[in-house]
C-alpha cells in the first residue's frame, strides 16, 4: 500500500476536478475557444472548448496513435512538450467539435496546459495546492521530469517477446493531466474518501463530476469529467482504467 504506481488514465479524474476548481475560481470557461487560452492551437475552422476537452468529444486525435504511427516506441522519452508539438502539427479533426464521442488523452494534455496558463503555475503545482495537500496526499504528485528519482516508485516490467521471464518496460512519460500521476493505495483511498466528504471542491463539484457529456444532437454519452460512468446489476457504477 505504500508503493508508489503511475496510474495512467486513472489520472484523467484529477485534471477535471483541476479544470472545475479553476472554473470556479472565474479563471476559467469551460464553453469558451480553446485559442483563446493557448494560441498555438491550430485554426481548424472549428471551435473547441474545454468541456470538449473533459469528456473526450474535440476531435483531436489522440497521441499514442498518432506517435507511435510515426515510430515512436513507448519506452521512448515522451515529454508534456512534444505531445503539444505533435497537437500543432495536426492539420485536421476527426470530427466536429461535440458531434462524436471519441478518446483522446491529448484532449487532457491540452487542458492542463490551459490550467498552467490561467493558474499561472505548473500543472504539477496547482495540483499539489490545490487538491493533493489539502487532502494529505503527500506521496502523490504528477510526474513532469522523467529524470526525477521518486523514493518507493514500483518498476514497470513486460513478458519477454521469446516468452522467456520478463524486461524492464522503461515509463520516461510526462503526459500532464491524462496520466503520469504518481501515487499510493493508502493515498488513493484519501482520494476516495473525498467523493463522500467533498472536503476538497464541495458538494455541488463532486456531483459535476459525475455529470455525463452531451453530444451536439442531444445525445448522452458514458464519459462524465475524467470519469467513465455504468451500471452493474441496476446499480450505478463510477471508475476509470488504465495502463
Amino acid at each position: 500500500p505504500g508503493t508508489v504506481f503511475d496510474i495512467a488514465s486513472i489520472s484523467k479524474q484529477f485534471g477535471a476536478m483541476a479544470a472545475l476548481l479553476l472554473e470556479e475560481e472565474g479563471r476559467l470557461d469551460l464553453d469558451a475557444d480553446v485559442r483563446g487560452y493557448v494560441p498555438e492551437v491550430p485554426d481548424f475552422g472549428r471551435t473547441i472548448t474545454p468541456r470538449h476537452l473533459v469528456h473526450h468529444t474535440s476531435g483531436i486525435r489522440d497521441w499514442p496513435q498518432s506517435m507511435m504511427l510515426g515510430g515512436v516506441l513507448f519506452t521512448d522519452v515522451i515529454s508534456f512538450d512534444q505531445i503539444l508539438r505533435m497537437l500543432q502539427r495536426q492539420e485536421d479533426l476527426d470530427f466536429d467539435p461535440g458531434s462524436e464521442y471519441s478518446y483522446s488523452n491529448t484532449g487532457y494534455n491540452l487542458l492542463a496546459r490551459i490550467i498552467e496558463l490561467q493558474s499561472g503555475q505548473s500543472f504539477r503545482a496547482y495540483t499539489d495546492e490545490r487538491i493533493f495537500d489539502p487532502l494529505g496526499m503527500d506521496r502523490t504528485h504528477f510526474s513532469d521530469d522523467h529524470l526525477e528519482i521518486v523514493e518507493g516508485r514500483a518498476e514497470s516490467y513486460a513478458p519477454d517477446v521469446d516468452g522467456d521471464g520478463y524486461r524492464r518496460a522503461i515509463n520516461q512519460l510526462t503526459a500532464l493531466a491524462s496520466s503520469s500521476l504518481n501515487t499510493t493505495l493508502d493515498d488513493f483511498l484519501l482520494w476516495m474518501k473525498n467523493y463522500d466528504s467533498r472536503e476538497v471542491g464541495g458538494a455541488a463539484m463532486i456531483d459535476r463530476m459525475m455529470e455525463r457529456g452531451i453530444l451536439n444532437d442531444g445525445d448522452t454519452i458514458a464519459y462524465a469529467y475524467g470519469l467513465s460512468t455504468g451500471d452493474h446489476r441496476g446499480l450505478p457504477t463510477v471508475g476509470h482504467g488504465g495502463s
